[in-house]
């Protein structure tokens, strides 16, 4: 997810049914409390991070400037994915 401000992760979390401390989520956090807000790199940041990515199917959201929004989803490989 897009880090622009804890306001983000948190209302994504809530309306997708996740616990802000899952793991899942975990990147999101912490590239915004270590980087804060990112812009355009927050995703890219995230994906670079040494974490591992179990096997399955997720969600990359972003949020830019003004009213600009994307969103994709990301399958990892059985045996799962680490940068």
């Amino acid at each position: 997810m897009h880090t622009g401000s804890t306001r983000i992760p948190d209302s994504l979390c809530a309306g997708f049914g996740v616990d802000p401390h899952d793991a899942k989520v975990a990147s999101s956090y912490r590239v915004l409390r270590e980087h804060a807000n990112t812009l355009g790199r927050s995703v890219p940041s995230m994906f670079a991070e040494d974490t591992p990515r179990p096997a399955g199917e997720g969600l990359a959201i972003a949020f830019g400037l003004s009213f600009s929004a994307g969103a994709f989803t990301v399958r990892f490989p059985d045996g799962g994915w680490r940068p």
